[in-house]
């Protein structure tokens, strides 16, 4: 039996849901959450949502910092986002109940393409492909 990338992601999506529940795992449901919204994609209505809310966040993040710094940064959240996400991911750190949420945020921007930072709008599409040829080449 083999999952397709959405499956999966969904699998993803709900075990993480269930070690947040649980108290468990915690850096291992933030990487969860993170592959399984970005595997699932816009394909799903929660998904599809959650990204029109966070693009108005970004949105709204851009103006922000073109009103406080003189010049947008529409990347703002993501950079500030992630690196709260790999601290606490890190080794030495532990990931805290935020991290669950930050990596479902991160990850809702990723599927939805609306990053602001060229480098990142690739990822969505090569993990997709990344997780087809590792399951079909079994």
């Amino acid at each position: 039996m083999s999952l397709t990338p959405t499956e999966l992601g969904a699998l993803l999506i709900a075990l993480s849901i269930t070690a947040y529940a649980l108290g468990r795992l915690p850096k291992a449901r933030a990487v969860a959450i993170f592959l399984g919204v970005v595997l699932l994609g816009l394909s799903g209505h929660l998904v599809s949502i959650a990204a029109k809310g966070i693009t108005i966040l970004q949105s709204l993040g851009g103006t922000a910092t073109a009103w406080a710094f003189g010049a947008a940064v529409p990347g703002l959240l993501v950079a500030v986002g992630g690196f709260i996400l790999i601290h606490d991911v890190m080794p030495k750190h532990s990931a805290k109940r935020r991290t669950f949420w930050l990596a479902l945020a991160l990850g809702v921007i990723v599927a939805a393409g609306a990053s602001g930072i060229p480098a990142l709008s690739n990822l969505a599409p090569a993990t997709r492909t990344a997780v087809t040829q590792t399951t079909s080449a079994g």
